[in-house]
This record gives structure tokens, C-alpha cells and sequence, in this order.
């Protein structure tokens, strides 16, 4: 529970940002990734198709598939948004579109941090990665958003 003082009343949560913004900060850095992110991710293989890629995202209801080498390891991103672009534009291999300098997080980062990576990059999702980048997870900005606004018993 947090007080937020102010002369406005009930309508303090939506007049006071600055008050909010410290108190969510806060809240937010003493959880760390590894409390909010997916732990099972659907991930795909570098060389596949754009059709299989898009029918992969359409069948697990993802927005984002990160890309792995043979050995699991992280090559890039691709996104529905991706997709979206390569089918107007007749590309057939995800290799032609996805992103290669994906910005990633580690799970014991601040969820701040991860929040602050996300805002600097306009992106909606981070991997989450071990240190021979092999995905554990995925924290995604609705996961942040949720966790802002859970309840506390």
C-alpha cells in the first residue's frame, strides 16, 4: 500500500505522474526478470520460411519468435509486424527480415531495466538469455503492465 498525497483528491492517480512514477519505479525495482517473464517461449530455426514462421505465430498466438541457430543460440527476432512486411513485400525466407541486433535481458536484471530496454529501443518484447545466449524466457510489455497492475491481496 501506497499513499499518494495531494490536494485533488480521488483523482490523485491521475494527476500526480510524478508521485506514480517513483512509487512504480520503487515497486519495480525489487522485481527482478526472471519474476514475470515466459519461461516457455516458441522459439524458430534460422532458414525457414516465412510461411512457416507466420503459421507458427498464428497457431501459438505469439507476436514474436526469436530466432535460433541449430545450437539453440539466439541469431535475431522476428515479429508480426515482420511478417506483415515481407508477405506485401513477396520476401520468402525469414533470414531477409528478421532482426539481427536483438536487444536481450538476463533474468536476475531488474524489471526496470528490462522496461527502460523496451522504452529506448520502441520494442514490446525482450529474450531472456543465459550467458551463452540460448533463450530462457521472454518478458514482454504486457507482462510489465500486468504486474503494475496486480492486485495485492
Amino acid at each position: 500500500y501506497c499513499e499518494i498525497r495531494s490536494s485533488y483528491g480521488h483523482d490523485a492517480f491521475l494527476l500526480e505522474s510524478g508521485q506514480l512514477t517513483y512509487l512504480i519505479t520503487k515497486f519495480l525495482s525489487h522485481t527482478v526478470v526472471r519474476d514475470v517473464m515466459l519461461h516457455e517461449v516458441e522459439c524458430i530455426e534460422e532458414g525457414t520460411t516465412i510461411a512457416v514462421a507466420a503459421r507458427r505465430m498464428i497457431k501459438c498466438g505469439v507476436n514474436h519468435l526469436p530466432v535460433l541457430t541449430s545450437q539453440g543460440i539466439l541469431v535475431g527476432i522476428v515479429t508480426s509486424w515482420d511478417i506483415a512486411k515481407a508477405v506485401a513485400s513477396s520476401f520468402l525466407w525469414l533470414d531477409e527480415i528478421m532482426s539481427r541486433d536483438v536487444v536481450t535481458i538476463h533474468e536476475d536484471e531488474p524489471v526496470d531495466e528490462a522496461a527502460r530496454k523496451m522504452e529506448g529501443h520502441s520494442i514490446s518484447a525482450l529474450p531472456v538469455v543465459d550467458e551463452d545466449r540460448h533463450i530462457i524466457g521472454l518478458i514482454t510489455s504486457d507482462a510489465i503492465s500486468t504486474l503494475i497492475g496486480r492486485q495485492v491481496p
